[in-house]
């Protein structure tokens, strides 16, 4: 349950970084107080066993309507609610379920992968080198790389083609958002 709460207070403060009305203290009083209180939250609400058991409950939510947990965050910090509507999307939907956060910003956006509890295939975590993980994936056709629509999102850059994407030659993506 931590990695996944801590996924979504450092995307809802690099939110609020990119505003650049916050200094480094106000940002990192945000992240730990709604760190806490999700952690307070979700208590009885988290079943790894069941992950979308008690999705709507862990469903972090800003819809011309800000969520309580993330309003009295940003209010322990000092921002008030007007600021706080300022600095994040008018839109915007996190939801944290166990071995998976994801998030959409506006009703119709694309939903992006913050955070998912690695899956390695049994003949690529028997590998021990780097060189032999970048070999076993470099086999695969582009499209294999691609399961799903979440997977395009998260290893597509402007620039990079599917063989740089195979050969895994660019930097991590980062999710950079501004509203």
């Amino acid at each position: 349950m931590r990695l996944e709460i801590k996924s979504a207070g450092d995307f809802l403060s690099n939110l609020l970084r990119v505003s650049g009305n916050l200094d480094t203290t106000q940002l990192e009083t945000f992240n730990r107080t709604l760190q806490k209180a999700l952690c307070s939250h979700y208590q009885n609400h988290w079943f790894p066993e069941k992950p979308f058991k008690g999705s709507a409950y862990r469903c972090l939510r800003i819809n011309h309507k800000m969520d309580p947990i993330i309003l009295k965050s940003a209010k322990i910090c000092g921002l008030s609610e007007n600021e706080v509507f300022t600095y994040l999307p008018n839109e915007l939907t996190i939801w944290i379920d166990p071995s998976e956060v994801s998030y959409r910003i506006g009703e119709d956006g694309s939903v992006g992968i913050l955070y998912e509890k690695e899956n390695i295939p049994a003949v690529i975590s028997n590998s021990n080198s780097q060189e032999n993980l970048s070999n076993e994936v470099g086999m695969q056709s582009s499209e294999d790389l691609y399961s799903s629509c979440a997977d395009s999102f998260r290893f597509f850059m402007p620039g990079t083609s599917p063989d740089s994407v195979a050969n895994r030659n660019f930097p991590p993506l980062a999710a950079f958002v501004s509203s």
